[in-house]
């Protein structure tokens, strides 16, 4: 009995014990509930106004809780908010966040907090749904005063490379490299087709690229065929025939890029009009001078018949009407007469005779003079011959700016070679160009001015000993010249002087006296090459054609101007006659006379295509004939059946045929 009542007294104050102790813990949570809600209270109380706390410093002293609360005071643990080890990053007094009423944030100020809580009380105070990555970390110092709420989050989110979107009421906070990737995912790219006017794909490929990003594909139309090669093998089968073609797949921003850029570089080139100048005068001048002595002992020149001047000239046979007939050279005439050379033996005496041979060398075609004294004969020859050669070439041609130009007027000179193998022989034919020839390439600036890579060339064919060859003067140059501006490209002066003697020897020494004793040839040559270049720039297309068209005419007054040097009983001349005749009845008025002088001229030619319109236009009717051909009226049977079937009239039309032979409307 007493161990119970022993038992149950032990149980009494061990219950009593329990008691007090909860309700002691009761009182401690209740105190610390207490402690956190007013720690609660005065953040709120501060942030709404802070000047009313910061002029009651009494208020936080009042209340130490508030004053140590930090954001973990919603902790179980009681008095951690007022801890001395606390990290005052967290502390609510060193984070002050004010939001109007229009969303204006009027004060944020916040001292390495975290970046986190500052989203967060950002996110409290404008009542804007803020949700972070879990990559966004960092901590946040900044000082603001009425800003919008996009630029605090900007301030807030910069500093530390963080970016955020918007989808609906929703604000997503990344990284770069998160915010990055989300926006490639979500990024769609489209196509485009660009169709280039002057601009190559390949050319217009290489320049856009660096506008594209790095996913752009760029796909174009292959390039087209250059040159100008002949022949029936080269007609171009499935080429593709079109302008140059652009397909470009990259995002829409890019792409706007894209155009911008393809308005300027797709633009018109320009064009230059080329003239060349090539200047080539020649000179040349000879004087020669030669005298014959001819003494002949035992004959008297002046009995000698049947001679003339010319006759007895050195190198000249001479015959006569005598009765002797015979031959000499140029030393030793022989003249047929009584009392003529023959076999060196005169009247049958023995003879001699002592000569020069000087005059025979000058070219024919100068002074020829003979002087005949008893046995001596004098005979002298001189020559001045002056040759003026000038040739001047005036090429033109029109290029468009950085291609290639090139003017050939002349003549392809033909000539053979001959190729030998161990086995047979093949002869070629081979040509060589020769004439005027203009090669250039010019490069357009923007201040006038043109660089020009150019070949002017004028040449001529020349043989020797079956061996082609030209003699050509041409020039090759990059210059650079202003627009219309006329300059010399190239120059030579060339002057050869050739003098030659050839005289008797000792005795043509001799001043005065040794004149009749030799012989004196002079030759010079003179040469002078100039090339002149104009380039010209062509910047309104219209002033072009107007000048295009005017040289057109010209060329047709020429044409006409050629055709009145005709026959006038020629059938083309006399068929222009009554055409022009018929222009001029209807100009005066009389139609009928027109009409007739047309007909005349038909009846003259038949095919006169300009006789042909004029009549249909004066009778108002067309020549129709039937060409006779099953096939035309079978495809025209054809090409009406199926535009009746096609067509769907709105009404049905009564359409009387008219016969081919009515007679015309008056």
């Amino acid at each position: 009995m007493r161990n119970v009542n022993k038992i149950f007294g032990t149980s009494c104050v061990i219950f009593c014990l329990g008691g007090w102790v909860c309700n002691g813990s009761a009182i401690a949570g209740d105190s610390a509930t207490g402690q956190k809600q007013a720690a609660i209270d005065a953040a709120v109380a501060a942030a709404a106004a802070p000047s009313a706390a910061s002029s009651t410093p009494g208020a936080a002293a009042a209340s130490p809780g508030a004053a140590s609360a930090t954001s973990s005071a919603a902790s179980s643990t009681p008095g951690a908010a007022a801890q001395p080890g606390a990290d005052s990053s967290t502390n609510l007094n060193s984070a002050v966040v004010n939001v109007g009423a229009d969303g204006m944030v009027e004060q944020f100020n916040a001292q390495d907090l975290d970046i986190n809580t500052a989203l967060h009380f950002l996110s409290l105070q404008s009542k804007r749904n803020i949700i972070a990555s879990k990559e966004v970390k960092g901590t946040v110092t900044a000082n603001l005063y009425n800003v919008t709420f996009q630029e605090a989050l900007n301030a807030v989110l910069a500093p530390n490379g963080f970016d955020y979107i918007e989808k609906g009421n929703f604000i997503y906070v990344y990284t770069a490299k998160e915010l990055e990737d989300i926006r490639k995912r979500e990024r769609k790219t489209v196509n485009r087709i660009y169709h280039l006017k002057y601009l190559t794909a390949q050319d217009a490929s290489v320049l856009l690229k660096p506008l594209m990003s790095s996913s752009g594909i760029v796909a174009l139309t292959p390039a087209a065929i250059i040159g100008l090669s002949t022949g029936m093998a080269d007609t171009g089968g499935m080429n593709y025939g079109t302008e140059d073609t652009l397909v470009i797949n990259d995002y829409p921003e890019n792409l706007t890029e894209v155009d911008k850029a393809l308005k300027d570089i797709d633009a018109r080139p320009r064009q230059v009009l080329i003239e060349s100048t090539i200047l080539s005068a020649t000179i040349n001048e000879d004087n020669a001078l030669g005298i014959d002595l001819l003494s002949l002992s035992g004959v008297n020149l002046q009995t000698l018949t049947g001679a003339s001047a010319t006759n007895l000239l050195p190198g000249a046979s001479s015959s006569s009407t005598g009765s002797g007939s015979g031959s000499g050279t140029a030393s030793t005439p022989v003249f047929g007469s009584t009392g003529a050379i023959n076999n060196g033996v005169v009247n049958g005496s023995p003879m001699g005779n002592v000569g020069t041979d000087f005059a025979s060398k000058v070219p024919q075609g100068g002074l020829s003079v003979a002087f005949l004294s008893n046995s001596v004969s004098v005979f002298v020859r001189a020559l001045e011959e002056i040759t003026d050669t000038t040739i001047v070439a005036n090429p033109k041609i029109l290029a468009l700016n950085k291609h290639h130009g090139e003017v050939f007027i002349g003549q392809e000179v033909g000539y053979k070679t001959i190729t030998t193998t161990q086995s047979q022989q093949q002869e070629t034919v081979q040509f060589l160009d020769t004439g005027t020839k203009l090669v250039f390439r010019p490069f357009i600036g923007d201040d006038g001015y043109v660089r020009l890579e150019i070949h002017p060339e004028d040449s001529s064919p020349l043989f020797n000993n079956g061996l082609p060859g030209k003699q050509s003067t041409e020039v090759t140059s990059n210059v650079m010249i202003k627009d219309g501006r006329t300059i010399v490209i190239g120059g030579l002066f060339r002057e050869q002087t050739k003098a030659d003697r050839s005289q008797v020897p000792v005795i043509g020494n001799i001043p005065i006296l040794g004149v009749p004793f030799r012989r004196t040839s002079d030759t010079t040559e003179r040469k002078e090459t100039i090339v002149l270049l104009t380039p010209h720039i062509i910047n309104d297309d219209t002033s072009l054609y107007n000048e295009s068209e005017k040289t057109a005419a010209d060329v047709n007054r020429m044409m006409l101007g050629n055709r009145a040097g005709l026959q006038p009983w020629g059938r083309d001349r006399m068929a222009q006659l009554w055409y022009s005749k018929a222009q001029e009845a209807l100009d005066s008025g009389n139609k009928d006379k027109a009409l007739m002088y047309t007909d005349w001229a038909l009846n003259t030619n038949h095919h006169f295509i300009d006789a042909i319109k004029f009549r249909e236009q004066l009778t108002g009717k067309m020549v129709k004939e039937a060409d006779e051909s099953s096939l035309h009226s079978f495809v025209q049977n054809v090409i009406r059946d199926d535009k009746a079937t096609c067509a769907v009239p709105a009404a049905p039309v009564m359409v009387q045929e008219v016969p081919a032979t009515a007679p015309a409307s008056k």
